[in-house]
């Protein structure tokens, strides 16, 4: 089973099957702003709608055309290229009168305001996808929609996707190396490429220093990996130096992926009751992502019918809030099942966090024009458009193609 695997709310319902992505116009995402622009202050707040742009490539675009520097455009979050989009972005020190006959290609002005501070990062309520699936089943119009309502009133799991594990899906497994005090283990992951006969020789060739049967058992090696051989070559085959010298960033991306999988693997064992509160949970606030013990499921059981809170689950590290009763036994259970102790969250290079179960779906709409569908639905910052598209069609859509803010 890969880390990303978790099973479907929806699974006795048919899915539409189908293709999306097949023209730029199948996929549309409108920006949820966080708060409406004041009126007035020193920056512009230009909503863009773009055309087959990135946010990086649509930013870079509006400075040079403005004669701005990069750090004076601001934006709420990033979004794909592969799509027509609505975004706003703010403009320090900026007339409207700069904007007047703006003619920039794949850029287009839909609405200019006022406001005191710049856009920053996360502010922003949400998107809103439109989506066209072609070559849909003939008949997946209602089962679509018995899909959509369903999601509307459980929510979808929270769970993390593909991406987050990689191109070849060891990211998760280097981030448990990490905690090994055995630096050998993540030095023969990291070489062995998801090949186990060749991680276990190189396994043992680590372990007897012998650095030039390491280099006899690598095929491919992409650049942090020539990096880490040099250090394992000059420093005698000192496995433990290469730790304390790989790429910070990679470790903290291999680190967070290990935490990734471990949520999975409790949103899983709790599946059948994933929009419901147990003894013990640490209840998701959705208006603002704060937590509160439940000690009363069923006192509190209401809310959570209600979307007003959510489960939550374990991004584990040395400072995570723990929840209590049953909730803890289950959390507890995946780490001792993962053999991971507190000795080995100390090690972990991250504080740990706590994160909603399942994610809100708002506003769902489905249409048909024959052979395609239209779906529409609303996600709050952060969410994978994929969480939706997986259950709809009961298959996994490429999941660098559906992202929503990062």
């Amino acid at each position: 089973m890969k880390p990303s695997d978790v099973p479907f709310v929806t699974a006795d319902i048919a899915g539409s099957g189908g293709r999306i992505r097949v023209q730029i116009d199948d996929f549309r995402v409108d920006e949820i702003p966080l708060y409406a622009p004041s009126g007035s202050g020193e920056h512009l707040y230009v909503t863009i709608e773009k055309r087959g742009l990135s946010t990086m490539d649509a930013a870079d675009r509006l400075a040079r055309a403005l004669r701005l520097k990069r750090v004076a455009v601001g934006f709420a979050g990033l979004k794909d290229a592969r799509a027509i989009t609505t975004q706003t972005f703010s403009l320090g020190g900026v007339d409207e009168r700069a904007l007047d006959g703006f003619d920039v290609d794949g850029l287009r002005v839909v609405g200019l305001a006022r406001h005191r501070n710049k856009l920053q990062r996360g502010h922003l309520a949400g998107n809103r996808f439109r989506i066209r699936i072609r070559d849909a089943r003939p008949d997946a119009h209602a089962d679509a929609t018995r899909v959509l309502k369903t999601l509307a009133h459980r929510g979808v799991p929270n769970a993390f996707g593909e991406q987050r594990f990689g191109r070849d899906g060891q990211t998760h497994r280097l981030g448990r190396a990490l905690l090994d005090p055995r630096a050998e283990r993540f030095v023969a992951i990291l070489f062995g490429g998801g090949e186990p006969a060749r991680e276990d020789a190189l396994l043992r060739a680590l372990e007897n220093k012998d650095v030039d049967a390491v280099r006899g058992l690598i095929a491919a090696l992409g650049r942090n990996e020539r990096y880490a051989l040099e250090d394992l070559a000059h420093g005698g085959g000192d496995c433990d130096a290469v730790v304390r010298r790989f790429d910070k960033a990679l470790k903290a991306l291999y680190a967070s992926a290990f935490q990734s999988e471990l949520f999975n693997e409790v949103l899983r064992r709790r599946f059948a009751e994933f929009d419901r509160l147990i003894d013990g949970d640490l209840a998701w606030l959705h208006r603002n992502g704060a937590v509160f013990l439940v000690e009363d499921a069923r006192a509190e059981a209401a809310r959570a019918e209600s979307f007003e809170v959510s489960p939550s689950g374990p991004l584990v590290g040395s400072r995570m809030t723990w929840p209590a009763a049953a909730a803890l036994r289950l959390e507890r259970t995946v780490l001792a099942d993962a053999g991971v102790d507190d000795a080995a969250l100390a090690r972990l290079p991250l504080p740990g966090a706590r994160r909603a179960l399942r994610i809100p779906v708002g506003d769902v709409e489905c249409t048909s024009d024959g052979a395609d569908l239209e779906v529409a639905f609303a996600l709050p910052a952060g969410a994978y458009a994929t969480t939706v598209l997986r259950e709809i069609m009961k298959t996994e859509p490429p999941s660098s193609a559906v992202s929503a803010d990062e």
